[in-house]
């Protein structure tokens, strides 16, 4: 399985700013710019079949454009957050909007904070994965036992209310820090530190593996047959790509190899990667590039 080069996402009008990328539910990708002359966004959405855009020209108030998050849901309606909400005298800040196919905002809420995984489903809902610091400072400060975060991974639905939160079966089940979900067209897949177990999600038995997988950056299902990108062996080694099935109870490693990532902030390229995985398809972004690597592909 190879990583490519698929395409590069254009700016909609002259002086656009990417703010964020990243591929829907039909592995389409979907990009939020920000026209600062103009103080608007736009929203583009690029596919085989088509290209959208949805002008928005009342942004919806965020504290900072930075680091934003997008997904589309159906009827043409779009979901927009922010990774991040501070904590106001009335509660914690909104930072989720949904937008109609006009620009316009018809729905508002908080949906948690230090969102790290930010992907919906064909029917709507969305799953949200969240970070160390924001699972441990919510429970530290004043937002709640109800607060989203303290979950570590929920689901949402079009109306931004929660309609399923992850609940640990023991206490090394718990989430500390949700490292990646794979969401794709029936089942969605979560993956966090510190068990680095991996669980089928929105079941009323959730099934749980124990792939022996530590650290890896995103994760490909595709029936029984599984990859892990990134991560670690058990000596901290660095490993590349690993493909194998899962078995009853865990992952039974078929080849180990190298898989290639275009330099990072490390390297010749001051952009971060990006990974999304959806099913078997595996999505970079990196700023405007955007790689695609496929499980069908292997």
């Amino acid at each position: 399985m190879d990583l490519r080069h698929h395409a590069t996402l254009l700016p909609p009008v002259r002086g656009a700013d990417l703010l964020t990328a990243t591929a829907g539910p039909n592995n389409d990708a979907i990009s939020l710019w920000s026209v600062p002359t103009e103080s608007r966004w736009i929203v583009t959405l690029q596919s085989t079949q088509e290209s959208i855009r949805i002008h928005v020209d009342e942004p919806p108030p965020v504290s900072s454009e930075a680091k934003m998050l997008i997904q589309p849901l159906p009827d043409g309606e779009v979901l927009v957050a922010a990774r991040d909400s501070a904590w106001k005298r009335s509660g914690p800040e909104q930072n989720a909007f949904v937008l109609n196919a006009h620009g316009a905002i018809v729905k508002t809420g908080y949906v948690g904070n230090d969102i790290r995984v930010f992907l919906s489903a064909p029917n709507g809902d969305t799953w949200l994965g969240y970070g160390d610091r924001g699972i441990y400072g919510s429970r530290k400060g004043r937002r709640g036992s109800l607060d989203p975060t303290q979950s570590g991974i929920v689901r949402i639905n079009k109306e931004l209310e929660i309609v399923e939160r992850y609940k640990a079966a023991s206490a090394e089940d718990f989430i500390d820090h949700c490292y990646d979900i794979n969401v794709g067209l029936i089942d969605a897949y979560g993956y966090f530190y510190e068990s680095f177990e991996l669980v089928r999600l929105g079941h009323r038995l959730p099934r749980i593996w124990q792939p022996n997988v530590p650290g890896a950056k995103a994760f490909l299902i595709d029936g029984e047959a599984c990859a892990f990108v990134g991560g670690y062996d058990g000596n901290s080694r660095p490993v590349g790509l690993r493909e194998g099935f899962l078995s009853e109870t865990g992952f039974e490693l078929v080849k180990e190899s190298e898989f290639w990532l275009p330099p990072s902030e490390d390297g010749n390229s001051g952009h971060p990667h990006h990974f999304v995985s959806r099913g078997p398809e595996l999505h970079v972004f990196q700023g405007a590039d955007w790689y695609r690597a496929s499980m069908s592909e292997a």
